[in-house]
């Protein structure tokens, strides 16, 4: 018998309308319904879906890189000891690292021995840019490299600062005024207009007000520099707990990043640095941080980042153990170099359920873009609080289905070890300050979910 003679002519396709049919008589009486899950806003997921369901928006834009760096974070207050931890991750497998640089240290000593030609090097500068950018300049003319070559970031967000902090690092003008240094020095392939969009997620926004507040965010970028900023433009975010729903929100990103480059005769990529969320991490019962990591750091992986970062499970309560950033760096490696899960660029294509979160999320998030817009920008909509209205709307939401037990984070909130004691390992734990005032706006705080609960069981032990 050959192949050609074996069809499925005889088997009638069936309808959507068939298919519900088929699941209500399943049900007995149940609520076909009652088996949707509802993400916030108007974006909800279908237990089941059909070729009938599958969008008509354009191919969403796939990762341009054909491999997805792994970064490590490292907190430098030694030049010495930041070079040693550098050294260190680099031999164990990342491709990349993201430091947090107090503020005097010197790049010179720091970088000794790191080939920064071969890497993603990002420079968290905490208001220090042009002092960054210089002394790394001074590095690449020393070691005879092309500066437009060296990838990477020097990380120097006003917009970001001004959301966390309630100030500029100097004022709005001088702050903008060293980012237009930054894009136009010869590093042509940094990407240091950074937006640093994790905060949304982190202070609860639900996924589409995170991707319409990024948005937002980044258009104060081009609005000032036009079609030239797109290539310079980098996405900081954070990944949530909903895993189908977190592939769709970065598939989601790069399609509304393109349609805004539409408005600008662009075509440049969005380039994506995830890392794995604070808002459900806990400090009781740490290790199911692990799993909650893996699932996250997958999705991102799935949804086309460029570069992922895994936190350590023990970030909420003290300074991370060896063994546990090493975890979440195998973590990242074990995915891509033995699950292959970035072989395949945007495997998740095609998939019904997928597309359709994809093309929900992007409708959501433009209606929340152009509201923005429309209130004269992310700037302005921080200094009259309406952005900061709009995420504790939704924190708080979220906060309450938490606190009823439909957000359920295994051993917290459910199944808790009630002989588990914490506060002797809990050295830093990380708690939001009740404090939200600003010199100059509203601050927007981050809070994990579990807050209250775990201060409650720390005090009384």
């Amino acid at each position: 018998m050959s192949n050609s003679s074996l069809t499925f002519q005889e088997f009638p396709a069936a309808s959507k309308a068939e298919w519900i049919a088929k699941i209500e008589k399943e049900l007995k009486g149940g609520n076909f319904e009652d088996l949707f899950t509802h993400y916030g806003g108007d974006i909800t997921l279908s237990p089941t879906y059909h070729s009938e369901d599958l969008p008509s928006a354009a191919a969403v834009p796939t990762r341009t890189s054909k491999i997805v760096d792994t970064i490590e974070g490292i907190y430098v207050d030694d030049a010495s000891e930041g070079n040693k931890a550098i050294l260190d991750v680099l031999n164990k497998g990342c491709s990349g690292v993201m430091l947090y640089l107090k503020k005097g240290v010197q790049l010179a000593p720091l970088l000794a021995d790191v080939l920064i030609e071969h890497i993603t090097v990002h420079y968290v500068s905490n208001g220090e840019a042009s002092n960054v950018q210089s002394q790394l300049l001074d590095i690449i003319t020393e070691r005879g490299l092309n500066p437009a070559e060296i990838r990477g970031s020097i990380n120097v967000d006003p917009i970001e600062n001004l959301a966390r902090t309630g100030e500029w690092f100097s004022s709005e003008e001088s702050d903008f005024n060293t980012l237009e240094s930054l894009i136009n020095s010869p590093l042509k392939s940094m990407n240091n207009l950074a937006v640093n969009a994790n905060i949304y997620h982190n202070a609860g926004a639900s996924a589409a007000t995170e991707l319409g507040l990024t948005l937002a965010h980044a258009h104060e970028f081009i609005g000032r520099w036009g079609s030239s900023a797109f290539s310079h433009t980098t996405f900081n975010m954070a990944i949530g707990k909903s895993y189908l729903l977190e592939v769709a929100k970065f598939r989601a990103l790069r399609s509304l990043w393109a349609k805004v480059g539409e408005a600008y005769e662009t075509e440049a990529a969005a380039h994506i640095y995830a890392e794995t969320g604070l808002r459900n991490k806990t400090i009781f019962d740490p290790n199911v941080n692990m799993l909650r990591t893996t699932t996250e750091a997958m999705s991102a992986l799935i949804g086309g980042v460029d570069e992922v970062c895994v936190q350590p499970y023990d970030i909420t309560f003290r300074e991370s153990t060896p063994q546990a950033r090493r975890v979440a760096r195998n973590q990242a490696l074990v995915m891509q170099y033995e699950a292959f899960v970035t072989k395949v660029n945007d495997p998740a294509a095609g998939s019904y359920a997928i597309e359709n979160l994809t093309n929900d999320l992007c409708e959501e998030a433009w209606k929340v873009f152009r509201e923005i817009e429309a209130k004269g920008g992310m700037i302005e909509a921080l200094k009259s609080g309406f952005v900061q209205e709009l995420i504790e709307r939704e924190a708080a939401i979220e906060q309450e289905l938490y606190n009823e037990g439909k957000i359920i984070l295994v051993g917290t909130n459910k199944f808790p070890n009630a002989a588990e004691k914490m506060s002797k390992e809990a050295t830093t734990p990380l708690f939001a300050s009740d404090n939200s005032e600003g010199k100059v706006i509203r601050k927007i705080v981050a809070r994990r979910l579990s807050e209250a609960e775990e201060q409650t069981r720390l005090k009384a032990e």
